[in-house]
This record gives structure tokens, C-alpha cells and sequence, in this order.
């Protein structure tokens, strides 16, 4: 065999040994390939399901918002009720001074009732003693009227006898 086979012979080693290492190089490749496309896939399915995770947090997010904001009217109406309470506390509160007021003067109307009726009943205790003086004035009246008609009849009698 002569230089030029030699040589020849040695670039198609070579060719065979970087064909080989070609090849090599593409089963690496392709299964690196394969690997990236299988991990393509489970990323996508992963992204798929972050995208609906999302939705449902957004969705989530919506609806603690309607809460929130809910909340908040239910607490402005309380607030609003609160006030409201306060002024009907304040009113009660007003009208207990009111009536505390009020009974103060019916009692002070009561006390000056009883003294009125303690001077009705003395009055009456006099007027029934007066009563009682002027009875027995009249009866003693009666007594001496009675004995001097008594008596006048009497004469009278006396004198129509005489007369008569």
C-alpha cells in the first residue's frame, strides 16, 4: 500500500471515528432533545396550571374584595346605627332628667297636698269645736227661749183666766 492509500486509509479512520463521534453526538443531542421536549411539556402543563391557579386567585381576589367592601357597608351601617343608638340614649337619657324632674314636683305637689290637708283637717277640727260651741249656744239659746215662751204662755193663760 502506498503513501496516498495510507493516507487515505488513516482520513477515513478518522472520518469514521468523527462520524462515530458525530453520531454519538447526535443520540446525546437527541435525547437531550427528547429531555427539553419533555420538559417543555411538564413546563407547559405547570404554566397551565399556574394560568388556572391564577384565575382562581384572581377569582379569590374578586370575591375577598366583594367581602371587603361589603364588610365595609356593614360597617358603615353599624357605625351609622351607633349613632343612632347614641342619640336614643341621649333622648332616654334627657327625658329620665325630664322625669325625674317632674316627679320631684309632683312629690313637692304631694308634700304641699299633705300640708294643705293637715290645715283642711285643723280647720275642720276648729270648725267642728266652733260647731260644737255654737250648739250648745243654741241649745243654752233654746233652753232660755223656751222657758221665757214657757213662761209668757203661762201668763197668758193666767190672764185669759182673769179675763175670762
Amino acid at each position: 500500500m502506498d503513501e496516498t492509500s495510507k493516507q487515505i486509509l488513516s482520513e477515513l479512520q478518522q472520518l469514521n471515528k468523527r462520524v462515530g463521534g458525530i453520531e454519538a453526538g447526535q443520540k446525546e443531542l437527541y435525547q437531550l432533545y427528547s429531555g427539553l421536549e419533555e420538559h417543555t411539556k411538564v413546563t407547559r402543563s405547570m404554566v397551565v396550571k399556574l394560568t388556572e391557579d391564577v384565575d382562581q386567585l384572581k377569582g379569590s381576589v374578586t370575591r375577598l374584595e366583594n367581602d371587603v367592601e361589603q364588610l365595609k357597608a356593614g360597617q358603615a351601617r353599624i357605625e351609622n346605627d351607633v349613632e343612632q343608638l347614641k342619640a336614643g340614649q341621649a333622648r332616654i337619657e334627657n327625658d329620665v332628667e325630664q322625669l325625674k324632674a317632674g316627679q320631684a314636683r309632683i312629690e313637692n305637689d304631694v308634700e304641699q297636698l299633705k300640708a294643705g290637708q293637715a290645715r283642711i283637717e285643723n280647720d275642720v277640727e276648729q270648725l267642728k269645736a266652733g260647731q260644737a260651741r255654737i250648739e250648745s249656744k243654741i241649745d243654752t239659746q233654746a233652753e232660755f227661749f223656751l222657758e221665757k215662751i214657757s213662761k209668757q204662755e203661762m201668763e197668758i193663760f193666767m190672764l185669759k183666766k182673769k179675763v175670762g
